[in-house]
């Protein structure tokens, strides 16, 4: 898997492992606390998948094949309102629906990992 990259921030820093393992991407995502820790992505090429917020807080999760078309992770698909998310050190607005729980968000990274496709176990819309 060395076309495929791993990145994250820790406060200031941002750090990558080449190749990485499903372990390694499921540490990386569960250890997001929404504070210095607030963003792991996956590369594969031009595709990638984006995992940000906090474990306990809730994620926001995006994913893309192309940098033109775009899906978001669906949570509750039935809440209202928006959420505040820390994404890549910095504060968003985003529709409530789409704040996920950990578990998803790991699958999600896990099988975008290992397959490049977004898991057919969550729920995903087109943004």
């Amino acid at each position: 898997m060395s076309d495929v990259v791993l990145a994250w921030d820790e406060g200031d820093e941002e750090s990558e492992s080449v190749g990485p393992s499903s372990e390694e991407v499921s540490a990386c995502v569960q250890a997001l606390d929404g504070a210095s820790r607030t963003l792991v992505t996956i590369y594969r090429g031009e595709a990638h998948l984006a995992v940000g917020g906090g474990a306990s807080s809730g994620m926001v999760v995006y994913c893309t094949s192309d940098n033109e078309v775009f899906w978001q992770l669906v949570g509750d698909p039935g809440a209202q309102g928006v959420v505040v998310v820390t994404a890549g050190g910095q504060e968003g607005v985003y529709e409530a629906r789409f704040r996920v729980r950990v578990a998803a968000a790991t699958e999600a990274a896990v099988e975008f990992l290992a397959t490049g496709n977004r898991s057919e176990r969550v729920t995903w819309e087109q943004s």
